[in-house]
């Protein structure tokens, strides 16, 4: 009898246990909810793109095509892909919707894919022991209000998927982007620009100035730089913008290239910012870490020291996680010891950094096609900074300026950005670094206090901890020979990881031999 009264307890504690769990499951049916504890929550969407989702006032309706096999390095984007599509979802509700498009063939997506203008990709693979080419499909139709955009998905396209979806999202929406004023001097249709220009217009509400003009209320304005003097009241008006609270994203350097050689600029620019306390170096600054040009006959491309490869400072959020930033004869960005300005480096070359004084500029050839590592032992070198405080009008003692209606000779709480680069605008040939102006737009937001836009437009995917270029600038070590270096690192770490688990278990295996014949003794 007892026996039964505890086997019914028994089953009844089962059973309540049993009941409990299901009632939980059924409950988290009905309960959307994901944790994310990756680095950064990169996959989970900004505040930003909830907001953009959560504003649609009609459906918006996402369309992917893909090939039906998708080679195995598509396969990552795809799921990525996926999960952020799940987060828009869940918060645009029923006005976001998606799908991924069946097709009856390969003819078929590839006649979408035409019709549609999608990029397609170029892909191999091994069929039968033989090496086979094709065309990959892997893009995207936003469709709204009978608009539509498109969007490829190469791989890679993680880190800046979700920033791409966004824009998309906003622009096709209609909704209203913060206001941003852009300077454009004379030379600057010159350069090609069309990325940061398609950039600009996918993130402001976009408004010119030439500067002979008041600036209308506007609270950021990117000064796109200069190569000559400015006009006196074009001076006047950018300095009574920053005077009346306006902030700032300077892209001005001081050297440019001539037909034969580079050579520094001479521009009263200069002069306006170091009477607020702010200096921009005359010397060409050369780095290790730099581009490189093309080889031939199969051989390897030599570095060209004075085109630096940079990644942003760890610190800003700025700059955080950019990286393959390509600067082209880069100022040094500095503050005098007489100012109370707050300065704070953003952007700077790597601890294997070289200074050529101007304006000679006398660089050896040998230089370029050999370099010795003992010449490039300068520090980093500051090429962007972020600088608060107060600052003195540069017309505070022009009694024919400071005279005029509503002169303000002074501010408290200026803010401003300045990278030493007016090369920033320019498109890049190489695709590795399209996205370099992101420190640019980043640097916008900042000044603008849209820090979740900086955020999916920085986010990416933790990076290797085996990626010995991204150890060695993280700790700011000395390179010596780049290559070189890099086998040493790898040869190190590969011997590390095949001695050490054997050597561990043998260690474990005569820990437990020695247990054993400690049981054995009767000690243990």
């Amino acid at each position: 009898m007892k026996t039964n009264l505890k086997t019914g307890g028994i089953l009844s504690l089962l059973v309540i246990k049993l009941s409990i769990i299901v009632v939980i499951l059924l409950i988290a049916g009905f309960i959307n909810l994901r944790l994310d504890l990756s680095k950064g929550r990169v996959y989970s969407i900004s505040k930003s793109s909830k907001e953009a989702v959560h504003g649609l006032k009609d459906r918006m309706v996402i369309k992917i095509y893909a090939s039906e096999e998708l080679p195995p390095n598509f396969l990552a984007v795809r799921r990525y892909l996926n999960d952020l599509l799940a987060e828009y979802k869940n918060y645009g509700g029923s006005k976001f919707s998606y799908e991924f498009v069946k097709t009856a063939s390969s003819d078929e997506l590839n006649s979408i894919a035409s019709q549609h203008g999608f990029m397609g990709f170029n892909t191999q693979s091994m069929e039968n022991d033989r090496i086979t080419f094709k065309n990959t499909v892997f893009s995207l139709t936003m469709e709204y209000n009978g608009k539509q955009e498109i969007l490829d998905l190469p791989p890679g396209i993680e880190s800046r998927l979700e920033y791409s979806l966004t824009n998309r999202v906003r622009r096709l929406a209609g909704q209203k982007l913060p206001e941003l004023i852009v300077f454009r001097d004379s030379t600057y249709a010159s350069y090609p620009t069309d990325m940061l220009e398609r950039s600009l217009d996918e993130n402001y509400f976009l408004g010119s100035t030439d500067l002979f003009t008041p600036v209308r209320k506007s609270p950021t304005l990117l000064f796109t730089g200069v190569i000559d003097s400015m006009a006196t009241e074009q001076l006047y008006n950018l300095d009574q913008y920053l005077m009346n609270g306006g902030k700032v994203v300077f892209l001005q350097d001081r050297i440019s290239l001539s037909e034969t050689a580079p050579y520094n600029i001479e521009s009263n620019i200069f002069e306006l910012l170091e009477s607020y306390g702010i200096v921009l170096g005359r010397d060409m600054i050369l780095d290790l870490q730099s581009a490189k040009q093309p080889g031939t006959l199969g051989q390897p491309g030599s570095a060209v020291p004075f085109i630096p490869i940079v990644r942003g400072s760890t610190k800003n959020v700025i700059t955080k996680n950019m990286k393959d930033i390509m600067i082209l004869f880069g100022s040094e960005i500095g503050i005098m010891d007489s100012t109370s300005l707050s300065y704070e480096p953003i952007l700077s070359t790597s601890a294997n950094s070289a200074l050529i004084p101007g304006p000679a500029f006398d660089v050896d050839p040998q230089m370029l096609k050999m370099p010795d590592p003992a010449f490039y032992a300068h520090p980093p070198v500051t090429i962007g900074a972020l600088i608060k405080g107060k600052l003195r009008s540069h017309f505070a003692d022009d009694p024919l300026y400071s005279a005029r209606p509503g002169f303000k000779a002074a501010t408290d709480n200026a803010e401003l950005v300045i990278y030493g680069d007016r090369e920033l605008i320019m498109d890049s040939k190489e695709a590795e670094f399209n996205n370099r102006n992101f420190i640019v737009l980043n640097a916008i937001d900042y000044l603008q206090d849209n820090l979740a836009m900086i955020g999916i437009r920085s986010r990416s995917i933790q990076e290797s901890y085996l990626d010995i270029y991204d150890f060695m600038y993280r700790k700011n070590l000395m390179w010596g020979k780049p290559e070189q270096t890099e086998k040493r690192i790898k040869t190190a770490v590969k011997v590390v990881s095949i001695a050490v688990p054997p050597l561990l278990l043998i260690a474990f295996g005569l820990i437990l031999i020695k247990l054993n014949k400690n049981k054995t003794r009767g000690i243990v």
